[in-house]
């Protein structure tokens, strides 16, 4: 085995060697470059796991045109997401930044996880990849199935061209297949194989809902699936519970069957390049945004939450065999790498003034740079023996001093030992914690610090929606982390006639029948809206700088139907100096007064977005169904 890791070694170096003579020779005046040189894809395949491809070692054979590139490419077997979600994933990549502002929702309904993002702009030195590729004279397109990539997004901005297809799922789907968005990008090619161009290809069909199609069919068996564990989209019906052996069969063969038909479709892309002889003479980079449980745990099932590796390791395929040799990287490498990498193969320099987070992985892979002794997300951290949690916010854990590890919470695994992050060692092994702290603080000081120092107050082209869990509120209320009960609106031996949830996901406000006036403030940047909210019951509402005081009614009042509320239009307002104020009051002879999200949407915005928020009900929905919303 050792002379074969040390022949591997042998031709990698030799292949970067050639590699740097490539890049010398394209360098000079761009100007004199043949159009068509430079082709691009990147290919996201959202909430795939590496175990899961057959080219990393699965036993099934779910992969094999994506094995065929990997064979002749560079294959990352130890590459990790900056983050567990798409949101907060996808800018630490195409910025490498791992301090990023989240992608937009683009909706009055779906609240912003961090409502700071409001005001937040890239620091000065950040650069865009598609936009470095666009300026380095690369027509840039996303095509893409994801209902979070939209018009008006700073993401989707970036971007010569936005094909939004999101809405083109099959009938009895959530979102467009595969087949879809592999036809659409061979069109989009038909007349684009003579210039350079760079597509990003967001593709949604290893995420779930999985359903039992013929591929998934085929590995579970010809035997039919008698348990009652799973919904029809594919999701168990309780996670709290263990699976059984037929269970986990069935979850593995709906999965494993997505990524085969990922897979099938994709090759249809790939034998399209060769048959114009572009295969090889085209870049293309296969990733995630994250990972996927899938119950190997009890109570872990698919994403978001904390950082363990089902989630944070993620796929990275390398295809470029005009400037690659192929080989195995077990380095470990990071989404963050991604934009400095991709600029490198396609020659494009760093501008002066920019910098990026990430490092250009191909001297890296050649070993011409010392492996990274640590991986790091926000608030996270992993050495090549331990990975370390912390509970936390980057408020207290990058503070100017030192916070004492006794004062903090987390969580702190071996993984050498400990490969499903069951056995929490956090209070047995303190000196490991205050390590790994050190180690974090050291790296992300800096950039936490640029990252809070940007920001802008410019009213969004979007709408967007703010919980009630991050509004400054004047009554006296119960404060709960729950979600509401029938017994809330009977009042407490407090005498408090406000209820606040703030519940990680299921915040809310709850006013009683002639409670006292609560008023409200939260902080939304200077310009005139369209103000709505998801409200039960009835209440009114005096918003600072109106004269109309509106009255505010949803659903009928009834605690158990807080998941059901809908979009209440409550009237059009002016935001001024950079906050909302409001005053809440309940009549007597209303039966309550139930409010869980705010929704801003401005005035004027573009037509092509108003239209599409015409459709948010229908994504909402979808959204609900791909566990994005509850």
């Amino acid at each position: 085995m050792s002379n074969r890791i040390n022949l591997r070694r042998v031709v990698m170096i030799v292949g970067f060697m050639l590699t740097g003579l490539l890049l010398l020779a394209g360098c000079g005046d761009g100007s004199k470059r043949e159009a068509g040189t430079r082709q691009a894809i990147v290919i996201m395949l959202d909430a795939a796991r590496p175990d899961r491809f057959s080219c990393y070692g699965y036993g099934r054979e779910t992969t094999p045109h994506m094995d065929a590139l990997a064979a002749k490419g560079l294959l990352f077997q130890n590459h990790f997401a900056q983050a567990t979600h798409t949101r907060a994933s996808l800018p630490t990549l195409f910025y490498s930044r791992y301090f990023a502002k989240s992608m937009f929702p683009s909706s009055s309904a779906i609240p912003l996880t961090e409502p700071d993002d409001l005001f937040r702009i890239p620091d000065a030195q950040t650069l865009s990849l598609a936009g470095e590729l666009s300026d380095g004279g690369m027509l840039s397109a996303v095509i893409s199935a994801h209902p979070w990539i939209k018009k008006g997004t700073a993401f989707a901005d970036d971007f010569d061209e936005l094909h939004d297809l999101a809405n083109e799922a099959p009938p009895g789907r959530i979102h467009p297949n595969a087949e879809t968005l592999v036809d659409y990008t061979i069109d989009w090619l038909g007349d684009k194989l003579d210039r350079d161009y760079f597509i990003y290809l967001h593709m949604m069909d290893t995420h779930t809902p999985h359903f039992l199609d013929a591929d998934a069919q085929a590995y579970f068996g010809s035997d039919t699936y008698s348990g009652s564990r799973f919904e029809p989209l594919g999701n168990p019906r309780r996670i709290d519970l263990p699976l059984n052996r037929d269970d986990k069969r069935y979850l593995d063969a709906l999965y494993d069957g997505s990524m085969l038909y990922n897979d099938r479709e994709l090759g249809r892309l790939f034998d399209y390049l060769a048959e114009q002889g572009r295969l090889d003479d085209t870049l293309i980079l296969i990733t995630a945004d994250h990972g996927e449980h899938l119950m190997e745990v009890t109570g872990r099932y698919g994403h978001q939450g904390d950082w363990y590796d089902a989630v944070a390791r993620i796929p990275m395929i390398v295809h470029y065999p005009k400037k690659l040799a192929p080989g195995v990287v077990n380095r470990p490498s990071e989404g963050v790498d991604v934009l400095p990498t991709m600029l490198s193969l396609l020659d494009l320099p760093v501008p002066e003034g920019k910098t990026t987070d990430g490092i250009d992985l191909l001297p890296y892979a050649g070993g011409e740079a010392g492996a990274k002794p640590y991986v790091m997300a926000r608030q996270s951290i992993r050495s090549a023996q331990h990975k370390c949690i912390f509970a936390d916010p980057d408020g207290v854990l990058l503070a100017a001093e030192a916070p004492d590890v006794s004062g903090l919470t987390g969580q702190l695994f071996d993984i050498r030992e400990d490969k499903l992050e069951t056995h929490n060692l956090w209070e047995r092994d303190p000196d490991t914690v205050r390590q790994l702290l050190d180690a974090y603080r050291e790296a992300m000081m800096p950039r936490f610090a640029r990252f809070q120092s940007s920001v802008r107050f410019t009213q969004p082209k979007v709408p967007f929606a703010l919980g009630t869990d991050h509004a400054k509120i004047t009554a006296d209320a119960r404060v709960v982390h729950r979600s509401p009960h029938d017994g809330d609106c009977d009042g407490d031996d407090s005498g408090l006639s406000w209820l606040r949830s703030e519940h990680k996901s299921k915040h809310w406000l709850l006013g009683r029948p002639a409670a006292e006036s609560c008023e409200i403030e939260i902080a939304v940047p200077n310009g005139e809206y369209r103000l709505s909210a998801r409200v039960m019951g009835r209440g009114l509402m005096s918003v600072a700088g109106a004269d109309t005081v509106f009255e505010v009614s949803g659903i009928d009042f009834d605690p158990k139907q807080y998941t059901a509320l809908r979009e209440t239009h409550i009237g059009y307002i002016t935001v001024t100096e950079d906050v909302f104020r409001a005053r809440l009051d309940v009549p007597a002879d209303s039966e309550g007064f139930f409010m869980r999200i705010l929704g801003f949407s401005p005035i004027g915005a573009d037509e092509d977005i108003a239209a599409d928020q015409a459709l948010d009900e229908t994504r909402i929905e979808r959204l609900r169904s791909l566990g994005y919303v509850d």
